[in-house]
């Protein structure tokens, strides 16, 4: 589970760098953004679907984890 969340935050974070910046290429940086996007849900998938992903793990770990990635590339 750590590792597929701390692989969301870095994520989050290129996701951040496409926005401000990226290729030139309107064409290549909307493909970019849509892979990404695309590998970022099947992460949510995978998190998911672990062995022993219950309601309560996700609801205490992961969805608060998720939460703090999101908030901290806000601030």
């Amino acid at each position: 589970m750590n590792f597929i969340l701390n692989n969301l935050e870095e994520m989050n974070k290129l996701w951040i760098k496409m926005q401000s910046g990226g290729s030139k290429d309107k064409v290549k940086r909307e493909k970019e953004r849509h892979d990404l996007k695309m590998t970022i849900a099947e992460n949510f998938v995978r998190l998911s679907s672990l062995n022993g992903c219950t309601l309560e793990v996700y609801s205490n770990f992961i969805f608060k984890r998720i939460i703090q990635i999101v908030m901290k590339a806000i601030y």
